[in-house]
């Protein structure tokens, strides 16, 4: 079985998370803003886990993606793969296609305990540390 179109900068997500209030109102989603540099696909920046999206409030974050595909050592997104706000992203380049449907399932973040961290900086770095236990390298060093 094929696998997934590639997710890349501008490629689309929708967003599933509500702003509290009265009425609560729903994030609406937006384009993904991160790529790696050095992978270009369809004239675009490749976007991996840990890559952030527009959305309404805080910013999302791709939590899914490849297991099968690491760019930079992190799973590629893909077209249907989840953010940690609960989005899917929606668009794909369908050029390339990501993964093997039949392989065991996409790495997953453990989004319910990341989605409670309100420093955006310590989100990422969490991520990206997740990521990286996901596919099995050992945890980042700073130096």
């Amino acid at each position: 079985m094929p696998g997934k179109p590639a997710a890349r900068i501008g490629d689309m997500h929708i967003c599933n998370a509500m702003n509290p209030g009265m009425p609560p109102t729903r994030h609406v989603g937006g384009p993904i803003i991160e790529g790696v540099e050095t992978v270009v696909t369809g004239n675009q920046k490749q976007s991996t886990v840990t890559h952030k999206c527009i959305c309404q409030g805080p910013t999302d974050v791709i939590a899914e993606g490849a297991t099968t595909v690491l760019v930079n050592n992190l799973p590629a997104a893909r077209l249907g793969d989840h953010t940690i706000h609960g989005g899917i992203i929606v668009e794909g380049y369908e050029s390339v296609l990501i993964g093997n449907e039949g392989a065991p399932g996409a790495a997953k973040l453990d989004t319910a305990a990341l989605s409670e961290l309100q420093d955006p900086g310590k989100l990422i770095s969490n991520l990206q540390g997740e990521a990286q236990r996901i596919v099995g390298l050992p945890p980042p060093t700073i130096a």
